[in-house]
């Protein structure tokens, strides 16, 4: 039997399932990934938090260190790093405004912050306070208190805690948008995107009693609800999502003054859910807007501007119009490299640019470019993030798939298994990653006509894949796919 044939026939069925797996993921990056020779669809997949790069406005550094660790947990429950970015710019502004409201209210109050001499705020004496002062009072001061103690717990990330708070603070005064504002946040932060949207509603529905449905308070309403149906990756939420957002941009366009930060940032939510859709034409359509606009209202070295031209790259490659992509990755590559100065290329924003150009070669076939790029990302992100994150791995197991693009099945084993050692180090025995590199390995080892020693791999990686993937997942069911093909 031609094993090399079965292999082939075997990538080929895996790109196919990738193509019609991918568009219900919710990742852009999955898709790609799926698309080319077993990388894994899961989040895991997804850069490091070296990609989260966003404006803190003057936030208070204690809240910072906290936002800062919040990056894989924001990655991981977002699914995609455009929906990860997002949540974390807009949990930096809720942040500040929570503990400018606190800060008013203690102060209204009598009480001073507290600090435990690391500058991180410690409220405990504050919420004893409260929670005494509580007792006897009316209703609304009531809610008020439970508001302030809610936003005690948002800001110190108790979100379960703080939703209690909220949600007492809204039956206590149903009409409050404030209340019921923070409630619905803290359900998205939460995953409960459904009652997230409930809540957003309610806000929506109150407001436009008081306000014409052009205001801007309106078209916050509706691009709040946007995101949260977003969130949710359903097709059905995903395409009232695009309503919303196009609601929400048609009254921001025709303000008296056009507040060009929301276009913006309405063209981009249109983009995300448009892609998420499948609608890769209009994704493009909406980022491609949203570049411009952001350019004439930021500096070109402003991060928004080079996340925009990695989305439309990102799209690109979904159309499989790899050459054009390849224009955008190298825009962002110069952009990255001149923001951070002379040590720009040891930044790991630029390795990250480096594995995109190295990707987009891959896709393009050009495999010796592609090894090129990626040796270069992974010297940058080995010594700026160290040699056992998940993104050196990840740029390892890149290297061994374009020297398997070139036949060089060796030098590819050599990269999988120097992947599948690290990966070791840091994971449980049972990690999907580990059965990836075994899978990888097993996959090689069959390209060199050792298909006994690649069957091993393969059925150790399959038994990985059940146990934590479960059998319909298409790792598992490609995996076993190829076994029986052997």
């Amino acid at each position: 039997m031609n094993w090399q044939f079965v292999i082939c026939c075997y990538l080929l069925i895996t790109c196919c399932a990738a193509d019609s797996s991918a568009q219900g993921s919710g990742s852009v990056l999955d898709k790609l990934t799926l698309a080319n020779d077993l990388q894994k669809e899961t989040t895991e997949v997804l850069p490091g938090s070296y990609m989260m790069v966003i404006d803190y406005n003057d936030l208070d550094p204690d809240i910072v260190l906290r936002l800062e660790k919040l990056d894989t947990w924001l990655l991981k429950k977002n699914g995609s790093l455009n929906r990860a970015i997002r949540e974390k710019t807009r949990l930096a502004a809720d942040l500040k405004q929570a503990d400018r409201e606190i800060d008013e209210f203690l102060s209204e109050k009598g009480i001073s912050e507290m600090a435990d001499g690391t500058n991180t705020r410690d409220y405990f004496e504050a919420e004893l306070f409260l929670k005494e002062d509580e007792k006897g009072r009316k209703n609304k001061e009531r809610a008020g208190i439970n508001y302030c103690l809610g936003n005690i717990k948002f800001i110190q990330m108790a979100f379960k805690q703080a939703e209690v708070s909220y949600k007492k603070a809204c039956q206590l005064d149903p009409n409050n948008l404030k209340y019921l504002y923070m409630l619905g946040r803290t359900n998205e932060l939460l995953g409960d995107y459904r009652q997230a949207i409930q809540y957003l509603t309610n806000v929506m529905s109150i407001r436009s009693k008081s306000f014409p449905e052009n205001h801007p308070y309106i078209a916050h309403d509706l691009n709040n609800l946007g995101i949260a149906c977003d969130s949710l990756c359903e097709r059905n939420y995903l395409k009232k999502a695009v309503k919303y957002f196009e609601q929400s941009l048609a009254i921001t366009y025709n303000l008296p003054e056009t507040d060009y930060l929301n276009v913006a940032n309405n063209l981009n939510n249109l983009a995300i859910s448009c892609f998420s859709l499948g609608e890769y034409e209009k994704a493009i359509l909406y980022y491609q807007q949203a570049l411009s606009v952001f350019r004439g209202i930021l500096s070109e070295d402003n991060s928004h501007i080079t996340c925009i031209l990695n989305n439309i790259a990102l799209s690109l490659c979904s159309l499989e119009r790899y050459e054009d992509a390849k224009k955008y990755y190298q825009e962002a590559l110069e952009i990255n490299t001149m923001v951070w100065g002379k040590g720009g290329r040891n930044h790991p924003l630029v390795g990250q640019s480096m594995n995109n150009l190295g990707l987009t070669c891959y896709l393009l076939k050009d495999y010796l470019s592609a090894i090129e790029y990626y040796e270069q990302g992974l010297t940058i992100l080995g010594n700026s993030l160290g040699q056992d994150h998940p993104s050196v791995i990840q740029m390892i197991n890149n290297l061994g798939l374009a020297w398997y693009g070139l036949g060089e099945y060796k030098k590819a084993i050599g990269y999988f298994e120097q992947a599948l050692s690290i990966n070791r180090k840091i994971r449980e025995a049972n990690h999907p990653d580990i059965a990836l590199s075994l899978k990888y390995i097993g996959i090689a080892f069959c390209s060199l006509g050792e298909v006994e020693k690649g069957k091993e791999y393969l059925k150790n990686s399959l038994s990985i894949f059940q146990h934590t993937l479960g059998p319909t997942h298409i790792h598992t069911k490609s995996t076993k796919e190829l076994l029986e093909k052997l």
